[in-house]
């Protein structure tokens, strides 16, 4: 368990606020965008700190977007980015309150949140290198990780989770945690998760059916799994690459069916209980 102090500097929940652990050292800065040019009003010390930083939006394919940086004066160095880069809406920084964060601690971080970001891939990187090469004593690697253990944790709070894998590798090994979907020649499997339906990786369907519902839709859908090198074509069959996270079982279920469908009731686990039969009797 863990205690997370949020203090809002405006009068709505989505403006400018900071926010962090009761018991650690590290300091998070959310910043709407439309709130740079009144930052001399807002009284933040930790600004003008050495830190880490997020900028997030979407690019114009629609696509949810982030670049991560590093800065010795945060403050002056989003100023350059408000005139420098168009996609972002939000900007998130990450500082030490005791501002200790040196240019090895900086250069670590920055590289190893790219690589990471790239890694799990639920989000469009905007960075174009991996970052610059850094050299660490293992002591202060240690520190480092703890960091980035907390800025997860911090990031997922906020709504922007893209650190944390989809896999729920436990439950996945569990069969008794996992959906299965066999209709109309498909063969999927899924999860459900804190932050919808997880179907993963091997599922199938079959590529030609019949779309009587809301066809466009699902069509555009296709495409752009297919874009991303999520969803691939088969011969006959539609199968998944990796694991894809849903906001709801209908939403899949309705994906693969090509018709409305309640994923409550067609997704069952391996006994053939049904999704909402196992919830009622939870």
């Amino acid at each position: 368990m863990r205690t997370i102090t949020t203090i809002l500097y405006q009068d709505v929940p989505s403006g400018v606020k900071t926010i962090e652990f009761t018991n650690r050292l590290v300091k998070w800065i959310f910043l709407p965008r439309i709130d740079i040019k009144n930052l001399s009003q807002i009284k933040i010390d930790e600004l003008s700190n050495t830190g880490i930083y997020f900028l997030l939006g979407e690019n114009e394919k629609w696509e949810e977007q982030v670049y991560i940086g590093q800065a010795v004066d945060l403050k002056t160095r989003l100023g350059q980015h408000n005139k420098g880069k168009d996609f972002w809406i939000w900007a998130i920084l990450f500082t030490s309150k005791e501002n200790s964060l040196t240019e090895s601690d900086l250069n670590y971080l920055e590289k190893e949140l790219i690589k990471k970001t790239i890694k799990i891939n639920r989000i469009k990187v905007e960075n174009k290198v991996l970052g610059n090469p850094c050299l660490i004593p293992n002591h202060r690697k240690a520190d480092m990780e703890d960091f980035l253990e907390d800025l997860e944790i911090l990031l997922g709070n906020l709504g922007f989770p893209f650190l944390q894998e989809y896999n729920q590798k436990d439950a996945k090994k569990n069969n008794n945690m996992n959906y299965f979907l066999q209709t109309k020649g498909s063969k999927a499997e899924g999860l459900l998760t804190q932050e919808g339906f997880l179907v993963l990786e091997g599922s199938m369907w079959p590529k030609e059916i019949t779309l009587s519902w809301k066809k466009r839709w699902i069509n555009e859908k296709r495409e752009d799994l297919i874009n991303k090198w999520i969803i691939r074509e088969e011969g006959n069959e539609i199968i998944f690459l990796k694991d894809y996270l849903f906001t709801s079982p209908s939403t899949w279920a309705t994906f693969i069916a090509g018709n409305p469908l309640n994923g409550r009731v067609v997704w069952k686990n391996k006994d053939g209980k049904t999704l909402d039969e196992i919830e009622r009797n939870s």
